[in-house]
């Protein structure tokens, strides 16, 4: 493995970790599902003014339901840039290890929302933010192994 310098590991680091954060203050008391349905049902009631409120309350839960599985897509993906950026892994067998961090911030995530008055935490939450992570490393496995090449480079 080479060295490489400070500045190449916070520019390979530095975003997952930001975006950790930002997962985490989305896990906060902040982003409840009341505190969010307040500012996004009025714009889905102007685009969509035929849904019933039954209908838009189920949309409003889809679309929190669906950022599980993109925040944490993104996080798998930040990874795997700083490890193309900071390490020189040989084979791909190894890149399974960066749902490690995935599942680590999703357990920590859910199991904090449990002490909540105003949020509640999830098992299911967990394995949604996890088949983010894994989808998102199956599909740049697939890609690096067509390639033959890191995805990611200075």
């Amino acid at each position: 493995m080479q060295s490489k310098s400070m500045g190449t590991w916070l520019s390979a680091w530095l975003p997952p970790l930001v975006w950790g954060a930002i997962i985490w203050q989305l896990g906060s008391d902040g982003f409840s599902e009341a505190q969010t349905r307040s500012f996004i049902r009025p714009p889905l009631e102007w685009l969509l003014p035929w849904l019933s409120p039954e209908a838009l309350d189920g949309l409003i839960w889809t679309l929190r339901k669906a950022a599980h599985p993109s925040v944490y897509a993104l996080l798998a993906l930040l990874c795997w840039r700083g490890v193309d950026l900071s390490l020189d892994l040989k084979g791909q067998g190894k890149r399974w290890l960066l749902l490690i961090p995935v599942l680590g911030l999703a357990m920590a995530d859910e199991s904090r929302q449990v002490g909540s008055a105003v949020r509640s935490g999830a098992t299911g939450d967990v394995i949604l933010d996890l088949l983010g992570g894994f989808l998102t490393l199956a599909v740049l496995g697939r890609l690096a192994a067509h390639w033959k090449s890191p995805l990611f480079r200075i």
